[in-house]
């Protein structure tokens, strides 16, 4: 039997975020809005993600609804391997050739945000009525920079703890208890109480 541990949600947010990178006039007041607007001349749009198979056939649809509500603008869509994603996107930053819009992950986000490289859509959001609170909070508070919002949230990735309490019932160790969290040393005391040693290995 396994029990999960630590599920707060606010403990391990991993965000992902969609970003307009600043370069190209008339991008982000483009997708800022989910309403038909007509544009005067075509427009083509870079978007630059990586994803699983199930990821990109998701992209794919919704560039394609996105092309149907928005006449005259096009999705260019460039889905990479996670592995090549990041060379090759602070490759095309640094020559001034970057994607217009990008899939960023928090770990990799306050890099760029320094960068002074990323649209502040602010001014879309509220020109729009984009209601920030529709979001999970802690996903939004993740696109913020200072008084700047620099994205806005795709999805989020829940990390959870979990436990075999059949290996704890056998070591006579007590449960975890959700509402009281571990330190690390404390964590590592308790695996180290869980540990079965048979001759030369432990388990």
């Amino acid at each position: 039997m396994f029990a999960p541990c630590y599920s707060d949600r606010r403990a391990f947010p991993i965000v992902c975020l969609i970003l307009a990178l600043v370069g190209s006039p008339g991008v982000v007041p483009a997708m800022a809005s989910g309403q038909d607007r007509p544009v005067s001349s075509p427009v083509t749009l870079r978007f630059s993600f990586w994803g699983s198979d199930a990821e990109i056939r998701n992209y794919r649809q919704i560039a394609a609804r996105f092309e149907r509500e928005n006449p005259g603008i096009k999705l260019l869509l460039q889905d990479l391997p996670w592995g090549d994603y990041w060379t090759k996107l602070k490759t095309q930053a640094a020559g001034r050739n970057a994607p217009d819009i990008i899939r960023m992950y928090t770990g990799e986000a306050a890099a760029w945000y320094e960068r002074d490289v990323l649209a502040d859509l602010r001014p879309f959001v509220e020109r729009d009525g984009l209601r920030l609170g529709d979001y999970y909070h802690v996903a939004v508070q993740a696109v913020r920079w200072g008084d700047k919002l620099f994205g806005l949230p795709t999805d989020i990735a829940i990390r959870i703890f979990m436990y075999d309490k059949d290996l704890f019932d056998r070591a006579g160790v007590p449960y975890l208890d959700q509402r009281k969290p571990l330190t690390w040393d404390e964590l590592v005391a308790v695996a180290k109480r869980l540990t079965a040693r048979e001759g030369p290995r432990s388990t």
